[in-house]
């Protein structure tokens, strides 16, 4: 699920694996907490553009302006989730960090799976076992204004 977050709601907190980025099969960098961080600081400046921030565990999510004011988020299952000023489809436009033009809203993307780092494109695919296979899967959470 993807969601166009207004400009200003800058300060990020969550209850999850972090501080730094995490993916399914990159969790042993990251340890089970409460962290803060902006969308900003979610960037990775990778030579080639891609997704980046990924929050692996969530549990609680809040977004916020600086005065305090905007949106929590509560999983009631397995959810991941990031937030960039860069849509996927930008990225993925983009060849070089130059290219990169960062928006004034911001985009938050929640999943009930994700798949794990790599797709064969310039070096060895994604293990089968980080792969997203073909099934059911649920994503089931509240949003809440603050």
């Amino acid at each position: 699920v993807q969601y166009q977050v207004p400009a200003g709601l800058e300060q990020i907190e969550w209850l999850g694996l972090g501080p730094v980025e995490n993916y399914n099969d990159r969790k042993s960098c990251a340890r089970m907490g409460r962290w803060q961080s902006t969308v900003t600081d979610q960037y990775v400046p990778y030579i080639m553009p891609q997704e980046h921030g990924h929050i692996s565990v969530l549990q609680q999510m809040s977004v916020r302006n600086q005065k305090g004011r905007g949106f929590d988020i509560n999983a009631e299952t397995h959810c991941e989730a990031n937030i960039s000023h860069f849509t996927s489809e930008h990225l993925n436009a983009c060849k070089h960090t130059v290219d990169v033009k960062a928006d004034k809203q911001s985009y938050l993307n929640l999943d009930a799976a994700h798949r794990g780092l790599g797709t064969g494109s310039c070096g060895p695919h994604t293990l089968d076992e980080y792969r997203v296979h073909p099934g059911q899967y649920r994503l089931s959470y509240t949003m809440n204004p603050v």
